[in-house]
């Protein structure tokens, strides 16, 4: 039996956002691929992640980003409950444990990255869990580890300031 997901009609309903496909994900969940416009006002990106469900993510590029492997890392905004959203960095072959980071800092984090990469893809999924991983269990080291765990708070509160 499916799970009831959210109506995601009032966040695709943004005139900068275009739904380009969906489809049934794992465990019956849905993903969705979707462009938002280039050069958004900040009031709509905020706009747009107030319509993310609890529950569900959505996903951008930092070029910035210190990554262990290739340059930058894809990160995930899981919106996890009514006040708390969690950051998560990954790139080939790792992802970080889930950060903390406040509303505020999501909004302004989004709005830097979303439009780096060229085809500009975002995904959202409905009751995804931020775990780290490796794509090939037991070939990351405790050194691979440290580098891709341990700095992440350090990172966002310099790169986005909390206040």
């Amino acid at each position: 039996m499916k799970s009831e997901l959210p109506n995601m009609d009032a966040y695709f309903a943004h005139p900068g956002v275009k739904l380009r496909t969906a489809r049934e994900w794992n465990d019956h969940q849905m993903r969705y691929w979707y462009n938002i416009k280039v050069g958004l006002a900040a009031a709509d990106i905020e706009m747009l992640l107030r319509k993310v469900p609890i529950g569900a993510y959505v996903q951008a590029f930092d070029k910035e980003f210190p990554s262990p492997s290739d340059p930058g890392a894809w990160f995930d905004l899981y919106h996890a409950s009514e006040d708390r959203w969690l950051v998560r960095w990954s790139n080939h072959g790792w992802s970080s444990g889930a950060v903390p980071i406040e509303f505020h800092q999501a909004v302004i984090y989004f709005n830097e990255c979303y439009s780096f990469h060229a085809a500009r893809f975002l995904g959202f999924r409905y009751k995804h869990e931020l775990m780290a991983h490796a794509a090939h269990p037991g070939q990351l080291n405790v050194t691979m580890d440290d580098r891709i765990d341990s700095p992440n708070s350090v990172y966002l509160s310099g790169r986005i300031p909390s206040d």
